[in-house]
C-alpha cells in the first residue's frame, strides 16, 4: 500500500506533538514535515509535496486560508483543517477542504479524515492513468480532435473537444460544459488542460476555457478581471493566471 504523506501545521508545539503521536498509530500514513507558521507551511508544502496537509486555521503570522491561497500547483495537497473554532467550517469547505476537524483531535475522527483523503488521492491517480492511456490511444489511432470519455447515468459517452466551451473543477472531478450538455468526469483541471490541447486556456485554479470562444475580457468594479463566453457566461481570471491569459488572448 502506497503511504499517504502528511505535513502538519500548527503554531502550538504541543498540538504538533499530539498529531505526531496520533499519526504513528495509523497504518500507511507517513508524517514528512512539520511547520508552525504560514510561511514555514508554504515552504514545506512546496518542497515536500505531501498528499495531505493537516492545517491549523489560526497561525501567528496569518491563517490557514492564507496557506491554501498560496497553493497554486496543479497537484496541491488535500487540506484537512484542524482547529478549536468550529465557526470556520463553512469557509473551510468553500475552499474545497477535504475535511474539517475540531480540536482536541479524536483518533478515530482523524483516521476517518485520512481514509477519505487516501480514497480521493487513489481515485485521482487512477484517473490520471486512465487519461494517459486514452491520450496514448488517441495518438496511436491518429485522431485529429481530442476527446474525453464521461459518465452519464452509468453509460460512458464520448465528448469531443470541439463540443466543450469551458470546464470547471469540482474537487477531484471536473464538469464539462459542452454543446451536448454538462458532463462530470473524474479528472483534474490540470490533466484536462493537457488532454484538450492548445485551444483551451487555464484562467484560474478552477476553470479552463476554449480560447476561440472568448468574446470579451473585462475589468470589474472590484478590480478583478473576467473572460466573457457566449450566452453571457463570465469566468473570473485568477491573479496567478492573469498575465498568461492576457498574452494568449491579445
Amino acid at each position: 500500500m502506497k503511504s499517504l504523506t502528511v505535513v502538519a501545521v500548527d503554531d502550538e508545539a504541543l498540538a504538533l506533538r499530539r498529531v505526531e503521536l496520533l499519526l504513528r498509530r495509523i497504518d500507511g500514513v507517513e508524517l514528512v514535515g512539520l511547520a508552525r507558521t504560514a510561511d514555514e507551511a508554504i515552504d514545506r508544502l512546496e518542497a515536500l509535496k505531501p498528499d495531505v496537509v493537516l492545517l491549523d486555521i489560526r497561525l501567528t503570522d496569518g491563517d490557514g486560508f492564507t496557506v491554501v491561497k498560496a497553493l497554486t500547483a496543479p497537484e496541491a495537497p488535500q487540506v484537512v483543517f484542524t482547529t478549536a473554532f468550529d465557526e470556520y467550517a463553512v469557509r473551510a469547505f468553500d475552499v474545497s477542504a477535504t475535511d474539517f476537524l475540531v480540536k482536541p483531535l479524536e483518533p478515530a475522527r482523524l483516521e476517518q479524515a485520512l481514509a477519505k483523503a487516501r480514497a480521493l488521492r487513489d481515485n485521482r491517480d487512477a484517473a490520471g492513468r486512465l487519461a494517459a492511456a486514452e491520450a496514448e490511444a488517441r495518438a496511436w489511432t491518429g485522431a485529429e480532435e481530442a476527446e474525453v470519455w464521461a459518465d452519464r447515468n452509468g453509460t460512458r459517452v464520448r465528448v469531443r473537444a470541439g463540443e466543450i466551451a469551458w470546464v470547471e473543477a469540482e474537487r477531484d472531478y471536473a464538469r464539462l460544459h459542452a454543446s451536448s450538455g454538462r458532463h462530470l468526469v473524474r479528472r483534474t483541471i490540470a490533466a484536462l488542460a493537457e488532454e484538450l490541447g492548445a485551444d483551451f486556456l487555464r484562467v484560474s485554479r478552477s476553470a479552463l476555457v476554449r480560447r476561440s470562444l472568448v468574446q470579451a475580457f473585462r475589468r470589474c468594479d472590484r478590480g478583478d478581471y473576467r473572460v466573457v463566453l457566449p450566452d453571457g457566461v463570465e469566468l473570473r481570471v485568477g491573479p496567478t493566471y492573469l498575465k498568461a491569459v492576457r498574452e494568449a488572448i491579445f
